[in-house]
């Protein structure tokens, strides 16, 4: 805008430099002020863009637009807004007045219906255009919940309405720049899983046993589950998920064993070998092409190459037996390397075989007895040989391979007495028995 500045105007009328009007008086000589096309194009484009940056058309047949425009400005700032009418992701809301065009930098108020779940447009009276962030990107699901009131302005040079503020896809974005999360990597590092190297979860049965699914009879094991699982590095550890995985190619007669290669960005890629994987505390890595090895006390898997071995997130889930080139029976690793019997009723002179099924060596392997089937009170069970070494009272607790473990009752104890429920031989063949076993690590 501009103050007259022609050669007829009155010098500092309304103040100094605030020039004006005047009307001619030929009485005294007096000329009137002369306009000019550059004055008059000011004042005619100010007030054009006020009604028009309301998003109003100029009308001629109207002298109430720049009211009906500074009406509408003053509801957007003051928080009133227009009511979504439309469908998720296709919004329609009703100015008041209504408008039949866009222009450049027009901002409308509205409140949405129905929740953003992904590219989007709205129509504010002049057709339906893209809705967008704030930098011109589509939107996601979650960008706005129902009832979210959404301020967006108009760019002509995109033909799009703009969201005025971050979106939420775009907050959690610029949050994970910023390390406000933590990326995957520093995350599976410093929320350590429970148990490492093992897989975290999964289907189970009703006794908590691992029951992933898949079928015998065929080279191919799908799993029916979705499987998460960890591999250690040192102190790092990476967590990776995979939906129904598939393993192919099981042809190989014997034993071969199911894992994941878990990948930085937390897929999970299945392999099997017929190779067992090698577990030990320490201790140099196998050359062997194809052969896994795991040292505890360094959380390290390695690959070997034929030449050397290289660190790899590679972590095992289960085995399956192969026979006759297909599938004969299948096995899945216990979550998180642990096993619970649970309490069953005991003989004397008795073995009792139960698939803690590890899929390692177990650290710790221990029975528990009791003459209760809830099991309380429980002792532990102990093992007392005779002096002859050919029989023993109590129970012998064993694991006898990777994925089995026992509990061996003798000759006329079960060591729970029936009355006291102190640890002692029971002479009759009555009592409750558990196994647990655990990794370790």
């Amino acid at each position: 805008m501009q103050r007259i500045s022609t050669l007829t105007k009155v010098l500092n009328l309304f103040g100094i430099g605030k020039h004006g009007f005047q009307n001619g008086d030929m009485a005294t000589s007096t000329p009137p002020t002369d306009f000019n096309a550059d004055w008059c194009n000011h004042v005619q484009e100010e007030i054009a863009n006020v009604i028009e940056g309301a998003g109003m058309a100029l009308d001629a047949g109207s002298y109430a637009q720049m009211r009906e425009a500074i009406k509408r400005m003053i509801d957007i700032q003051a928080g009133n807004y227009a009511l979504d009418t439309g469908v998720a992701n296709a919004y329609v809301i009703a100015l008041d007045p209504p408008i039949s065009a866009y222009v450049d930098g027009m901002t409308v108020r509205f409140r949405i219906v129905n929740s953003v779940t992904g590219a989007s447009t709205l129509d504010a009276g002049a057709g339906a255009v893209g809705l967008v962030n704030d930098v011109g990107g589509a939107l996601a699901n979650g960008d706005g919940p129902a009832e979210t009131i959404i301020a967006a302005t108009y760019v002509q040079a995109l033909n799009k309405f703009m969201i005025n503020e971050l979106v939420t896809s775009q907050a959690l974005s610029q949050a994970a720049a910023d390390s406000l999360y933590y990326p995957r990597a520093m995350a599976d590092s410093i929320f350590s899983p429970p148990v490492r190297q093992t897989v975290l979860s999964g289907n189970v049965d009703t006794s908590g046993y691992s029951s992933f699914g898949g079928a015998t009879g065929g080279t191919t094991v799908t799993a029916a589950s979705t499987l998460k699982a960890t591999a250690a590095f040192a102190a790092a550890n990476r967590t990776g998920s995979i939906v129904n995985p598939q393993w192919t190619g099981l042809s190989t007669n014997g034993t071969m064993y199911l894992g994941l290669t878990i990948n930085a960005d937390g897929t999970c890629t299945p392999f099997a070998t017929a190779l067992a994987p090698v577990y030990q505390w320490g201790g140099a890595y196998s050359t062997t092409n194809g052969q896994r090895t795991f040292n505890v006390q360094e959380m390290t898997m390695k690959v070997g190459n034929g030449a050397t071995a290289a660190q790899a997130y590679d972590v095992f889930v289960g085995e399956v037996t192969v026979a006759g080139g297909v599938v004969t029976a299948l096995v899945w690793y216990a979550l998180m390397g642990r096993y619970d019997s649970g309490w069953f009723a005991i003989a004397t002179t008795t073995t009792y075989s139960k698939a803690a099924n590890l899929g390692v060596v177990a650290n710790a392997v221990d029975g528990f007895v009791s003459k209760n089937a809830n099991g309380l009170p429980a002792f532990k069970a102990a093992w007392n040989p005779d002096g002859d070494g050919a029989r023993g009272h109590g129970c012998l607790i064993e694991q006898t391979d990777r994925n089995t473990v026992k509990m061996k009752t003798e000759y006329t104890s079960v060591t729970v007495n029936a009355n006291t429920n102190y640890a002692a031989d029971l002479p009759t063949a009555s009592g409750y028995g558990r196994l647990v076993a655990s990794r370790g690590w």
